[in-house]
């Protein structure tokens, strides 16, 4: 079933600056991610919005993206003027094909500009600079920290363990891009970002981990700038993980994509009196290219607990036209 996407949508950058580094999960703590995903943004809107009374309910929060009034991408990395989309899922003729070196750089590139876009699907993107650019953004470390056990005598026994951050270079941070409908109030929704900005996002948040400023930029993203640059054929390129909804039969013909499993545990302490963890839930990646876009849904995955835990599956979508 082909998706009707509105054409008056409008589409808005904003820019998260960090006031200090982060920790992204990536399933173990002595490492850190440098990026998040929408629904873990979703998320923390989400428990916002419950907190911080008089701005948006939660649930008109969560009516509005059932609907598409507001869309999210993932966080993606911006250094200057250059903003990183993920790498396309799609196969690339290369018109380097005899240069291993470049095959292989190639292959572990996960993040092109957005102005390498053309260049991208004609095969003529130099990997090794993408690479390189993108290695400015910043760095990862390690800090010890200490734990204390409970008991007489637990400041001679201390157990210390360490924790994986990132650092963004004062260029450098993370933004996201954010489509809506033409006559949508979206003032609530940045309002919110710039709360959760107060109090960090990601892991280790009392600790100081992932606070940010925000910048908002009205500009046409670059993928807008291009796509009139193109004349061929057309795909839907996905920029957050998004999954159908139980009423769409999805166009799999000629779709190249990826899938990864959200799991977890519940961030609420009034959902039960014992931690418990999220239901798994597979979804498409981020980059993942379809002929047909669908919809998407914002799906309930709790269980046992005293209300419904939401995992945030609408894709954000980039109609890419190329040769």
């Amino acid at each position: 079933m082909m998706m009707n996407l509105n054409k008056s949508y409008k589409n808005i950058k904003v820019k998260l600056h960090f006031r200090s580094s982060v920790h992204f999960g990536k399933g173990m703590l002595a490492t850190s991610d440098h990026t998040f995903t929408a629904d873990t943004l979703f998320s923390a809107l989400f428990q916002q919005a419950i907190h911080s009374i008089g701005v948006i309910s939660a649930d008109q929060l969560l009516d509005d993206a059932k609907e598409r009034s507001f869309v999210m991408s993932d966080a993606f990395p911006f250094f200057g003027d250059d903003f990183f989309i993920p790498k396309p899922i799609v196969h690339i003729q290369s018109k380097k094909q005899g240069d291993s070196v470049d095959k292989k750089a190639f292959k572990k590139m996960n993040y092109i500009r957005e102005r390498q876009l053309v260049k991208f699907f004609e095969g003529n993107i130099n990997p090794h600079s993408e690479g390189a650019l993108l290695n400015n953004i910043g760095e990862y470390h390690v800090r010890e920290q200490v734990r204390i056990p409970r008991g007489s005598r637990a400041i001679e026994n201390p157990d210390p363990y360490n924790v994986g951050l990132f650092k963004f270079a004062p260029q450098a941070g993370l933004y996201i891009d954010l489509q809506f409908k033409d006559d949508y109030n979206i003032e609530p929704v940045l309002q919110l970002i710039e709360y959760i900005g107060y109090v960090g996002i990601g892991g280790k948040r009392s600790n100081g981990m992932g606070q940010f400023c925000i910048e908002v930029n009205e500009s046409a993203s670059e993928i807008d700038k291009t796509t009139e640059a193109l004349k061929a054929q057309t795909i839907w390129l996905m920029l957050s993980g998004g999954f159908p909804n139980e009423n769409e039969e999805i166009n799999m013909e000629a779709a190249e994509f990826a899938v990864e499993k959200r799991t977890g545990f519940v961030a609420s302490d009034s959902y039960s009196e014992h931690p418990l963890r999220k239901r798994d839930f597979v979804l498409f990646k981020s980059g993942s290219c379809f002929r047909e876009p669908f919809w998407g849904d914002v799906f309930d995955v709790g269980g046992r607990g005293t209300h419904p835990v939401y995992r945030y599956a609408v894709p954000y979508w980039r109609e890419v036209s190329y040769v």
